[in-house]
């Protein structure tokens, strides 16, 4: 508060002192104006006088026109407008090849600084995008060999089931009397548990269907690795019938 009242006094201060030197300034005017007409009067007077007295003693005679000359115009010569060759813009030529440590000494030291920042957010990148390969490289590798592991321990498998099969095969003896040969292609459901279902005939000789139905339900249950398959499992297996 105290300094808007001191500002209020300075502010009214001001006005005055600029009222009162205007006021000055038009009376000093108006008495230069005045002084100057007076002392102006008597000479007018002694100049009007002149004036009557070289009028009245003067006579003036009206000069003759001279006849007027024809000016010849001169023809304007059309100078020749010099057109500006174009000038071709210089491209800039591509900077020579230059190293990362020549580009750094010419650079100001800030942007030496954010070159560096650059580069080593750059090989940083390059670093976490080669890890990143490296192991996806590794994660296939090692879904290979799972793989390849599954389908040995497949085969192995599969290996088991026939030879178990084959042990439990008994020859029919009306085809052992007859002396037939042959082979029967039968099909079969293997379950989680180790039992197996739906035993059917595919192709073959008939006469081996009832031993070889015999053979496969004498093979189960068995111990299987859930791993292995996808239950219910179906298999097709071929049993062939010699007379040793």
């Amino acid at each position: 508060m105290i300094q808007l009242a001191n500002f209020e006094n300075t502010k009214q201060r001001y006005i005055s002192s600029f009222l009162l030197s205007s006021l000055l300034y038009f009376l000093l005017l108006g008495l230069l104006y005045f002084f100057l007409l007076t002392k102006e009067e008597p000479f007018k007077t002694q100049k009007e006088e002149l004036s009557r007295i070289s009028l009245s003693t003067l006579t003036f005679q009206e000069p003759k026109p001279l006849p007027k000359q024809k000016v010849q115009k001169k023809p304007t010569e059309q100078k020749p407008v010099l057109q500006k060759p174009l000038v071709k813009k210089k491209q800039a030529l591509p900077l020579p090849p230059q190293t990362v440590e020549k580009v750094l000494e010419q650079e100001p030291v800030l942007e030496k600084e954010v070159i560096k920042e650059e580069m080593q957010t750059q090989e940083k990148l390059q670093e976490e995008i080669q890890a990143l390969e490296r192991r996806k490289q590794k994660e296939a590798e090692l879904l290979l060999v799972a793989k390849q592991e599954r389908e040995a321990k497949q085969n192995l498998f599969v290996q088991e089931l026939r030879d178990r099969i084959n042990k439990n095969k008994s020859y029919p003896m009306t085809a052992r009397r007859r002396g037939i040969e042959g082979s029967i292609e039968m099909q079969f459901y293997l379950l989680e548990n180790g039992h197996v279902k739906d035993i059917r005939y595919i192709s073959g000789k008939t006469l081996f269907e009832n031993s070889a139905i015999e053979a496969i339900q004498k093979s189960f249950p068995m111990d299987v690795d859930n791993k292995l398959f996808t239950f219910p499992k179906e298999f097709k297996i071929k049993l062939v019938y010699d007379i040793i």
